[in-house]
């Protein structure tokens, strides 16, 4: 089976999206292409494209089983331009109107399930493919961990934010303040509030799964992060990036996560209050890691590369 995999950074963009390419074009023996306008180097295979009639005449060139557009929302006509190419097409994290034409979809990020119901597909967990982690082999240690991680660029610069809130949090707590390499803004504001305090560390890293592995509680962003600290049994204090990602149905239908709502509205007190709550009640701090480990369920790609063949095998037999 070849898989065409149209990919455009989405905003706020975060790392979990590129790595969903690398699972998909890992596993099994597909022939795996990716087609974007920005740096194809960055994908196992990928070519560039600066507009819609080279994009088509390179599907067309490569001829894809199956089409999987994970570029954001869709309008009609984005997908109805995919049709000419003769093969399914799949939608990833897009709620746009081009979604309800579509053959099959894979979303994550959905403010509303019933809208998009009239085409089959997956949503929240058994839409997530899980990254592979190694087994953390950290010693015990006696304070709670805390791990602030917002996604790559963090455009709001929450980061910033909530460092500025929980810097003086009466608790004994450890710190662990993770920023992207593409982090948008000044790091020498974070290194100021850390080099002051020992219980605060940055790390710079694309990685963020050992060090939630490793936390009692994440703060952080209300996208694909969530998933993450489901697949870690992280509790989550979720601060949304934008008014569109505070508006997700996945986040708040978990119990052991606390939506906070837009993270630049949110107060000073309504933080360092939720993290109180959280870190000082052992008893519902374990609840919550047992809530969301029953959640991750295995890794679905078997199953949905086995949709893709079975999509692609009935278009060929009506076509």
């Amino acid at each position: 089976m070849k898989i065409a995999y149209l990919f455009e950074p989405t905003h706020p963009m975060t790392h979990y999206a590129y790595e969903r390419i690398r699972l998909f074009a890992s596993h099994g023996n597909d022939a795996f292409h990716v087609f974007t306008k920005h740096t194809p180097s960055l994908f196992p295979a990928g070519s560039k494209h600066s507009s819609m009639s080279e994009l088509l005449e390179q599907l067309q060139a490569f001829g894809p089983d199956v089409i999987v557009r994970d570029a954001g929302r869709s309008a009609v006509p984005d997908i109805e331009w995919l049709r000419k190419v003769n093969c399914p097409v799949v939608v990833v994290d897009d709620t746009g109107d081009g979604a309800a034409y579509a053959d099959y979809q894979l979303q994550t990020l959905y403010a509303e399930e019933e809208s998009l119901s009239a085409v089959p597909g997956r949503f929240g967990m058994n839409a997530y493919i899980p990254l592979p982690v190694s087994p953390s082999s950290e010693p015990s240690r006696s304070k709670k961990r805390i791990v602030v991680a917002f996604p790559e660029r963090d455009p709001e610069n929450l980061t910033y934010r909530v460092l500025r809130h929980i810097t003086n949090l009466h608790v004994p707590i450890e710190v662990d303040v993770l920023i992207h390499p593409n982090y948008m803004h000044d790091a020498f504001q974070l290194q100021s509030f850390i080099l002051q305090r020992k219980h605060l560390q940055l790390i710079e890293t694309t990685d963020v799964l050992p060090h939630l592995m490793n936390a009692d509680l994440a703060i952080t962003s209300a996208g694909h992060m969530p998933y993450l600290c489901v697949q870690t049994a992280t509790p989550a204090v979720l601060l949304a990036e934008t008014k569109a990602e505070a508006t997700y149905l996945f986040p708040d239908s978990v119990p052991a996560f606390i939506h906070l709502g837009v993270g630049r509205k949110v107060k000073q007190s309504a933080l360092q209050n939720t993290i109180m709550e959280v870190l000082l009640h052992e008893s519902l701090l374990a609840k919550r890691k047992e809530q969301l480990a029953k959640l991750n369920p295995p890794s679905p790609l078997a199953d949905i590369l086995e949709t893709f063949r079975a999509l692609a095998e009935e278009r060929e037999f009506t076509s």
